[in-house]
């Protein structure tokens, strides 16, 4: 796939004269200012190198880039520069990140090895992210697991706050949103500090004593700092921590892209659990969205919630012997033993491991379970044609 690189010069001939150029090994886009450069990475942040010129009106090459580090950290930038500018523009590399700075008169051969060198450093940071993420994602989830089969009530109410999570960030689109992702899987960890008495209070809507609801508004904080040391996962634990008292402001007149990622991610949990609660007690969106409005929630998070689905649709639910369970099924009832020991609580998303526990458990008792699953759309048509009852 041909990398995408962005020129920004005042100077519509040297524009034209890079484009020329580097077309057969590029796709390249220009711009005549920093302002344009701007809402053309608003509308496409794909860019793998940005180069500027550093001497621009209204705003210089070093300002730009320094703005566009902030907000597209994942793409190179190199900085041209006459003789004159060498100076500032030096002083610039750090603020702006700047991969490589150029002095011009630039000849050609030397702008395409620096463009080389950009894109392959590029690439490689790119594929270490995606490695670094995909490991810390997958660890998380290992860890969920465990927390689900140690502590299946907090764990149960997670699972649902994360599909809600989830529904909102797919109607968002935030970058870099692994990050979001984490936060509302792991956002009841600190309710393994919790005395699990408490928990089943709250799980059944009991009134909690001032003690015991001072202990469970502990939770976010706890989570927090069990995940504060956790190298990458800094933000991640700062959300879980400001989940139920997000803090900071987000003005309806901001875009939601120029917020920082702490205060869009711990007001995007508290959204979430919200939202869930509302689904639990059966809340019309309707009913729901002008109660959301007066909390002080940007309006394009609540233009999320208006796009998603609150509730699964009963159509995919299904009742099936538990050896028929199969990894994606979503638990929708609580599975008991035949004592009423709640193995696995409603809401988890099953994989091997939870289905291995669950079969386990229910042999060991002797006797093959009925449970009360919601099947993904791939999945039904092989359920059905099996065994089902609605």
């Amino acid at each position: 796939m041909t990398c995408k690189i962005l020129f920004v010069d005042d100077d519509e001939n040297i524009l034209s004269a890079l484009q020329r150029n580097l077309r057969k090994s590029y796709e390249v886009v220009t711009a005549a200012s920093a302002g344009l450069a701007l809402q053309i990475l608003q509308q496409d942040p794909s860019f793998a190198v940005i180069v500027s010129d550093y001497r621009m009106p209204v705003m210089n090459g070093a300002e730009f880039l320094s703005q566009t580090a902030a907000k597209w950290p994942d793409c190179m930038r190199i900085l041209l520069t006459g003789e004159a500018d060498t100076r500032g523009a030096a002083a610039a590399v750090n603020r702006g990140q700047i991969f490589r700075f150029l002095t011009k008169p630039c000849p050609a051969l030397t702008i395409e090895k620096a463009l080389e060198d950009a894109v392959r450093h590029h690439e490689l940071s790119k594929a270490e992210k995606l490695v670094l993420e995909k490991t810390l994602r997958a660890s998380m989830e290992v860890l969920t697991e465990i927390l689900n089969l140690v502590q299946p009530v907090a764990f149960s109410r997670s699972n649902a706050v994360y599909r809600v999570a989830k529904q909102l960030l797919a109607a968002i689109h935030p970058p870099d949103v692994w990050e979001f992702e984490i936060a509302a899987m792991l956002c009841y960890l600190g309710c393994i500090t919790v005395p699990l008495d408490i928990l089943n209070k709250v799980s059944q809507g009991i009134t909690l004593s001032e003690k015991d609801q001072a202990i469970y508004e502990s939770h976010p904080e706890a989570g927090g700092r069990l995940l504060a040391n956790v190298p990458r996962l800094e933000l991640v634990a700062g959300m879980i921590a400001r989940q139920a008292k997000p803090g900071g402001t987000m003005p309806a007149r901001t875009a939601l892209e120029d917020f920082d990622r702490l205060t869009f991610g711990s007001h995007l949990l508290k959204l979430a659990a919200e939202v869930e609660g509302a689904i639990s007690r059966g809340l019309e969106k309707a009913a729901l969205l002008p109660q959301l409005r007066f909390q002080g929630y940007h309006p394009a998070l609540l233009n999320a919630v208006e796009q998603i689905e609150l509730a699964d649709s009963a159509k995919n639910c299904r009742t099936i012997p538990s050896h028929r369970l199969a990894p994606g099924m979503v638990l929708d009832a609580d599975v008991l033993s035949e004592t009423g020991l709640l193995l696995v609580a409603k809401e988890q998303r099953l994989s091997d491991t939870l289905i291995e526990y669950l079969q386990r458990r229910l042999e060991f008792a002797g006797a093959e379970q009925m449970v009360r699953v919601r099947v993904p759309a791939d999945q039904l048509a092989s359920i059905d044609s099996l065994f089902c009852r609605r």
